[in-house]
């Protein structure tokens, strides 16, 4: 599954809500038989991708990705 663009109005941020979208939307990928989470992200949002890392994604290329099922 892909997520192509995740914005929590900037008023709202560091509230939980990107954390309980990005939850739901792992619920949802894992109930339909996905096994990777990618989002797709400009390398110039840096404090996106640290938030993406700090929920467990990990950088490939302009991507960041987490892999739902344990190997």
């Amino acid at each position: 599954m892909r997520v192509t663009t995740l914005v929590v109005d900037r008023g709202a941020r560091r509230c939980g809500i990107g954390k309980l979208l990005m939850d739901r939307a792992e619920t949802l990928a894992s109930a339909a038989g996905c096994e990777i989470v990618e989002l797709t992200s400009a390398a110039t949002h840096a404090e996106a991708h640290a938030f993406y890392r700090g929920i467990g994604y990990e950088p490939n290329s302009l991507r960041v990705r987490k892999v739902l099922l344990a190997q």
